[in-house]
């Protein structure tokens, strides 16, 4: 049975045309260059699409973010599968809803019987590697990656300099102030630290890992899943990032009473968690803790397309950058994910293929992180292999125009 939405036709039949016409809007002639293109995929955790200096907020640095968006392309109405982590993850990864890859929840295992998009590309000559977060509650699978390198590890073999598990960071003494602030949240997931070492840390080993698997492979066609956790809470990070927003010279969405009236879902969240009993103090501390994680995450992104640079492969690597799902991060005094409000739900999505994505420019087609497969596949020319499983509506043929993509040319 197929469900019905918004603009009155079946769910199937808008998902299908929102796969092809978006890689079709992007691409121009719907075609990129002929030739071999590496893949650098760069994911965050917890990211409101909002919060970037390309996507016109008026505070937050992100750097790396606005060059991409800058050389490449923005896409501004990006949604996640399901604003939770674990199953919006195994979306990307498989094409395939939570519902079809089986991994419906935080607290549900990753099925190994699946294909992801590691092993489509390994078919077609690619190396692949995976370094970072997965979320999968089964981190010993590969997920097909020839390298996979698990949050918090590094690569021996690319760089001994970094031992395998090694972990830093720990705590420092916060300002007094500060730290009664956070004291009195009730919901102690609402905490972030300033970090000793910022390079002995999870995503700062992530970078370094991601950094030298790009130095050692520079002359293969590569796949290369970067995997950061940040800017999902705790909100530490280096002290010149996590002290970068000072708390009260910050944008501050208002918290209007009985806006949450008609939502019950989010009303319960909004007294269970007592956020409803948040100051203004600590609703300005916690956002600009946020932000200082995300602009340390972003500085991680700005030193990939640096590598890239350096290498002199940005003309033949598709570099993409997204999220798993939004935060709150303070919008109507709610906080985290789970809630399809548009802040939870929504994704940031910047795309740079030189030749092929015309430079800054936005996109407002509606897409989901289901359609993020087979389209990678579409740009670099290996649509016709794709796993036979996909979710059918993120497959090879656009009902409204009944011609198979990459044909179908630039939608007018």
């Amino acid at each position: 049975m197929q469900q019905r939405n918004y603009f009155g036709k079946s769910a199937t039949t808008v998902a299908m045309c929102t796969a092809l016409s978006w890689a079709a809007y992007v691409a121009f002639g719907g075609q990129a260059p002929p030739q071999e293109w590496n893949i650098l995929l760069i994911t965050s955790d917890e990211h409101n699409a909002k919060i970037m200096g390309c996507a016109g907020h008026p505070v937050i640095q992100t750097p790396g973010m606005d060059r991409l968006a800058r050389e490449g392309t923005m896409f501004t109405r990006a949604y996640c599968a399901v604003p939770v982590c674990a199953p919006t993850r195994q979306t990307l990864i498989t094409g395939r809803y939570p519902e079809e890859h089986g991994q419906f929840s935080n607290a549900h295992r990753f099925d190994e019987r699946n294909l992801t998009w590691a092993h489509h590309f390994k078919q077609h000559g690619y190396t692949t590697a995976c370094i970072g977060k997965m979320h999968n509650n089964n981190e010993q699978f590969s997920f097909g990656f020839d390298l996979r390198l698990r949050q918090g590890e590094g690569d021996e073999e690319a760089d001994s300099a970094i031992p395998k598990g090694r972990r830093g960071g720990g705590k420092n003494t916060l300002d007094p102030t500060e730290q009664k602030i956070y004291d009195g949240i009730a919901d102690t997931r609402l905490r972030g630290w300033p970090v000793d070492n910022a390079e002995a840390t999870g995503d700062g080993l992530v970078c370094n890992s991601a950094i030298q698997y790009l130095r050692k492979n520079k002359d293969r066609k590569f796949f290369l899943h970067v995997s950061m956790v940040k800017p999902h809470w705790p909100w530490n990070a280096p002290k010149d990032f996590y002290f970068m927003y000072d708390p009260q010279k910050i944008d501050l969405p208002p918290v209007i009473p009985g806006d949450l009236a008609n939502d019950p879902v989010p009303q319960e969240e909004f007294t269970k968690f007592k956020w409803n009993e948040m100051t203004e103090a600590q609703r300005r501390l916690g956002r600009a803790r946020y932000y200082g994680s995300l602009s340390w995450l972003d500085s991680h992104v700005k030193r990939l397309l640096e590598t890239l640079d350096e290498l002199k492969l940005v003309d033949k690597t598709l570099v993409i950058y997204t999220t798993d799902h939004g935060d709150m991060a303070a919008e109507k005094g709610l906080w985290l994910k789970t809630l399809m409000f548009d802040a939870s739900a929504r994704v940031p999505l910047l795309m740079r293929m030189p030749g092929a994505l015309k430079p800054g420019t936005t996109n407002g087609v509606l897409i989901n992180h289901v359609d993020l497969f087979p389209t990678l596949a579409g740009l670099v020319g290996t649509e016709k292999d794709l796993p036979a499983n996909l979710t059918p509506e993120s497959g090879v043929k656009c009902q409204c125009c009944a011609q198979k993509w990459p044909e179908v040319g630039v939608f007018s």
